[in-house]
């Protein structure tokens, strides 16, 4: 493909060349298997937790999913809990070489879902209070110097900045910590309704996909198929499976499907 001709389909599929600009960073910036694992740990996938399952786009992880799937994952007999995340990005200070791991969550059922992630019930209050608020992980507030109540600017590669804004502007409300060694405190989280209420009309009412945590962990596989026959047959078609089996490498994760396709 000549290069007058690749800049035009980048430019008609902006969605996608914002996540393949990502995955080429995340390569650049990150190594071999430790790189994976953080993915998968960052995506909520492969860190130990035997009641969670992993719900995405049949096709591919960068193609969203509707919210409304929530309710009806919800009602599925064994499940108690579900919770939906998206990819965002973040970039700090607009040098790519700030980049780690954003994901775009519901606050009221994340941690919920994530037990692993400790936050003080004062900064989960005050996440609720505050649309633009920010968790950050410990690891990356040492690592800026940043500290509650402070202002952070970040882009994203993939959904662009706000209308009228050159950047996305958050307030630090809490600092997460782990219950675990194991878990990973390097990440960012940012509010679901006031991303979806900020960005612009591309993927609206939809999110990247949905953590589904079960009563038992032996019902993970017959729940699975039951989300994915749920939704056989419909525009957005399903692939479902515990988180663990969520980390034999990008395939799995971001499906056979991700160099081609509109998002």
């Amino acid at each position: 493909m000549k290069l007058p001709e690749l800049v035009r389909n980048l430019k008609r599929k902006k969605l996608r060349a914002g996540w393949t600009t990502m995955l080429f960073m995340m390569a650049m910036l990150s190594s071999g298997p430790v790189a994976c694992d953080k993915a998968g740990s960052a995506l909520g996938i492969g860190t130990g937790d035997s009641k969670r399952v992993f719900t995405r786009h049949k096709v591919s992880l960068i193609r969203t999913l509707p919210t409304s799937y929530e309710t009806r994952i919800a009602k599925i007999p064994g499940v108690t809990h579900v919770t939906s995340q998206t990819w965002f990005g973040g970039i700090y200070r607009n040098d790519p070489k700030n980049f780690f791991t954003t994901l775009v969550v519901e606050p009221t059922s994340f941690f919920t879902v994530f037990p692993e992630f400790k936050l003080p019930s004062v900064q989960k209050e005050e996440w609720l209070k505050v649309p633009h608020g920010a968790i950050v992980g410990e690891e990356t507030a040492k690592r800026f110097g940043w500290k509650v109540g402070d202002t952070i600017s970040l882009t994203s590669p993939i959904w662009g900045e706000p209308g009228g804004k050159t950047q996305w502007d958050f307030q630090v409300v809490g600092i997460n910590t782990g219950t675990k060694k194991t878990t990973d405190v390097t990440c960012v989280y940012i509010r679901y309704d006031f991303f979806n209420q900020s960005k612009r009309q591309h993927a609206k009412d939809e999110v990247g996909w949905f953590v589904i945590r079960c009563i038992d962990k032996d019902q993970r596989l017959a729940i699975s198929q039951e989300i994915d026959n749920e939704f056989s047959g419909s525009p957005h078609e399903t692939t479902s499976e515990p988180e663990a089996a969520s980390t034999d490498g990008s395939t799995k994760l971001f499906g056979p499907g991700s160099s081609g396709g509109t998002p």
